[in-house]
């Protein structure tokens, strides 16, 4: 006999749809009904098309308050698993009897709890991440851990390939454990929680104040411009600073290279182009920008 006879999933992106079709490849085995919520705003993800074909129910919730209404009034014994999600669930809904929530994290618990950690550990210089499933409390991100496991951080990873290899262990992590949470068998471990020397990152927090002096070494640029990168998607506004005229410009590509015929030594700033050449060594690397609005207004 299995805990739980419901599973509703909420979140977004590619750890939820890989939750999601787990669940529904394995609803024969354990029982239980599925239902999927989504709460980010913005277009409806693949997974709404997953639902529609097998006939799972989809909700989306924009409004907090419909989430919590949602939930609440939920009766049957329910596992909600938050993968992707955004949404911090209240204490109506967490000391409910019959919910269990558990979540996913992009980090190593208790260390970087919050949002956009995978950004954090690249701009710190970590060499370690990892993932981490933990049941949800009323502290953000401080319920007992179910998984964890760690991974590397390659030099030159950008923010986004760093999230997809974490991703993929957080698969693999749920698939280890979920037969003993479906026993109800799993009670966690503590974190050890030390506040003191806990930093919460939230959303509104880009790292380096999401600029850069152009007389910064290059390895330090090229890594926050890679923290903030996560491709097509734009988690962060762009990153911004000032060219040697004064102007304020945001930069809008990067790419790392050898320099030309070794013989770049100083900044070298294409205004008409828009690209700028910041050597170290043997290297140099190449942006592109755009100017500010403000500044284009003021010229």
């Amino acid at each position: 006999m299995y805990y739980y006879n419901k599973i509703a999933i909420i979140g977004y992106g590619k750890i939820a749809k890989d939750i999601l079709q787990y669940v529904i490849e394995h609803k024969g085995k354990y029982g239980y009904e599925i239902e999927f919520v989504q709460h980010m705003r913005g277009a409806i993800s693949v997974v709404e098309y997953v639902c529609e074909k097998y006939n799972v129910p989809f909700y989306f919730l924009p409004d907090k308050k419909q989430v919590q209404m949602h939930f609440c009034m939920e009766e049957k014994n329910t596992l909600i698993i938050s993968a992707g999600n955004y949404y911090i669930f209240p204490s109506n809904v967490i000391d409910k009897e019959n919910i269990t929530i558990i979540n996913f994290h992009n980090a190593l618990l208790p260390k970087y709890p919050g949002r956009n950690v995978t950004s954090w550990v690249i701009y710190n210089d970590e060499t370690v991440t990892g993932a981490t499933w933990h049941y949800v409390t009323k502290g953000i991100d401080e319920g007992n851990y179910i998984f964890q496991k760690s991974c590397l951080i390659e030099k030159d990873i950008k923010a986004y390939m760093l999230d997809k290899k974490i991703m993929n262990i957080a698969y693999e992590g749920f698939v280890e454990v979920f037969d003993d949470i479906m026993c109800g068998e799993v009670k966690g471990v503590s974190q050890k929680l030390d506040n003191s020397l806990r930093k919460m990152y939230y959303s509104y927090e880009i790292p380096g104040d999401g600029k850069f002096n152009i007389n910064d070494s290059i390895e330090k640029i090229y890594t926050l411009l890679r923290a903030v990168d996560y491709g097509k998607f734009d988690v962060f506004p762009k990153i911004r600073t000032k060219l040697l005229n004064g102007e304020e410009v945001e930069i809008l590509s990067y790419e790392m290279a050898k320099s030309i015929n070794d013989k770049v030594e100083n900044i070298l700033v294409n205004y008409e182009d828009k690209t700028i050449l910041l050597p170290q060594g043997r290297y140099v690397l190449k942006l592109k920008y755009n100017i500010c609005e403000n500044d284009r207004k003021e010229r």
